[in-house]
């Protein structure tokens, strides 16, 4: 009781400028993800973005390198420990969503996140049993690329991974 007199008298004492302007609930999400030093950094920045757009809302940011992240991920996901944001595999949604109900319907948040941004033939990619458990934030495929290079009488086939 003592408490709540000393906080009343706190602003009876006060004058009449507003002490406080607004008030909104302080949200922490969290994020993880996998990459290099260059993703890591810009990531980062576009989360300060976010924060600044957002500024009750706080990311706490758990990143690693692709190395051991499926292994990680999974033991986070067993003990209820996983980030409310995920960065996962395209093959990782069959394996721990098989019939859908392993991850957040995300059409369920349809009112905010901007869905009409993906063709549906990209989303099908995401639905685990026609839900929808994940965004894309990238399409990428595995490829293999031969270049013959032709020297005199030589024919000689290089090859790489990546782009050239």
């Amino acid at each position: 009781m003592r408490n709540v007199c000393c906080f009343n008298a706190f602003f009876i004492c006060c004058d009449e400028e507003t002490v406080v302007t607004s008030q909104e609930e302080q949200i922490e999400i969290s994020f993880s993800w996998w990459g290099n030093y260059s993703r890591n950094i810009y990531t980062i920045e576009a989360i300060d973005e976010f924060e600044k757009l957002y500024p009750n809302i706080k990311v706490s940011c758990d990143y690693s390198e692709w190395s051991g992240y499926e292994t990680r991920s999974n033991i986070c996901m067993v003990s209820n420990t996983e980030s409310d944001i995920m960065q996962l595999n395209y093959a990782w949604l069959s394996q721990y969503s098989e019939n859908g109900s392993g991850y957040y319907d995300l059409e369920e948040f349809s009112d905010i996140i901007g869905l009409s941004n993906f063709d549906d033939e990209v989303l099908e990619y995401e639905r685990q049993n026609e839900i929808l458990n994940a965004i894309p934030i990238a399409m990428n495929t595995k490829q293999f690329i031969s270049i013959k290079l032709f020297t005199s009488s030589t024919v000689l086939t290089c090859r790489k991974r990546g782009t050239i």
